[in-house]
């Protein structure tokens, strides 16, 4: 993401969201037993967290995708790009919402 974009980004989270708070993320990928997990270790990786935060999965009508939801605390507007960017990474990520 080039700097104004982000720039843009940052001032519309902030807009919408009170910080330090909770954060919905939403992700949806490939199917796998372990993706949902290996979404929720992202997050935690991102924040620097020691656990995991709370997360829910949940399949589509056909089985095909998994739809997970984590919910950490997030400290700044800035750490919702940094977990933006990290899940990024993780293999079978399809949609970052």
């Amino acid at each position: 993401m080039d700097d104004a974009r982000k720039a843009e980004f940052l001032a519309m989270i902030e807009a919408q969201h009170s910080f330090p708070g909770p954060f919905t993320f939403k992700f949806i990928g490939k199917a796998t037993a372990d993706f949902p997990a290996r979404v929720a270790v992202a997050v935690r990786e991102a924040l620097a967290l020691a656990d995991l935060p709370p997360y829910t999965a949940k399949p589509t009508s056909t089985g095909a995708h998994v739809s997970v939801t984590v919910m950490p605390l997030v400290m700044t507007a800035a750490d919702v790009i940094v977990v933006y960017e990290r899940v990024a990474l993780v293999e079978g990520v399809l949609v970052s919402l």
